[in-house]
């Protein structure tokens, strides 16, 4: 983060827009694939690519809550009253503790036989033995709640995001934005 500008800094951004894009995604991939049939020729590519992409995801999530660890967050804008920076803290830890508990039970949902997960045939991750009784069945229900739930935070972060730029009038939605990084 520039302190200068009191922008985010362009890993962060980076991060912000990976990470978005790909949740939704594969949000949409994984609402799609429910609805295959056996014999529906996508029943088996389409898993595989949701499963690849969200071993991605998990390393990209993982490097950006380290980078969030030693990266400073510009200060909260003068007009933000003190409950609206309150709420969007809450909300932000929300979906990053929501989509760690997403990440995490899909691969609970995918290694719940022991196999490990191939990774879009880079590598394999490792299944681990949880010995958990019905831990596919469990996972899966995990699974699909938090991603209701994180898919619904994100929309409100979306839709207040909009609400600061059209509405407020103030420079919360630029500051997140990379076309905006030279604009003070």
């Amino acid at each position: 983060m520039n302190a200068q500008n009191n922008r985010f800094d362009g890993l962060s951004i980076a991060f912000h827009w990976v990470v978005a894009i790909a949740y939704w995604g594969l949000f949409a991939l994984g609402a799609y694939m429910v609805t295959l049939g056996y014999y529906d020729p996508l029943y088996t590519t389409l898993p595989y690519w949701h499963k690849g992409l969200g071993v991605m995801l998990i390393f990209v999530v993982l490097a950006r809550l380290i980078w969030r660890l030693f990266s400073s967050r510009p200060d909260p804008l003068p007009e933000h009253k003190r409950y609206q920076v309150i709420g969007a803290r809450f909300a932000q830890w929300s979906m990053s503790i929501g989509l760690i508990i997403v990440l995490v039970s899909g691969y609970l949902i995918t290694t719940s036989a022991g196999a490990g997960i191939d990774v879009l045939g880079v590598f394999t991750l490792a299944a681990i033995d949880t010995s958990l009784n019905n831990q596919e069945d469990l996972a899966g229900l995990v699974h699909w709640v938090a991603s209701y739930i994180v898919l619904g935070l994100a929309t409100i972060h979306g839709l207040a995001a909009l609400k600061h730029h059209f509405i407020d009038k103030d420079k919360t939605l630029k500051r997140i934005l990379p076309a905006f990084q030279s604009d003070n």
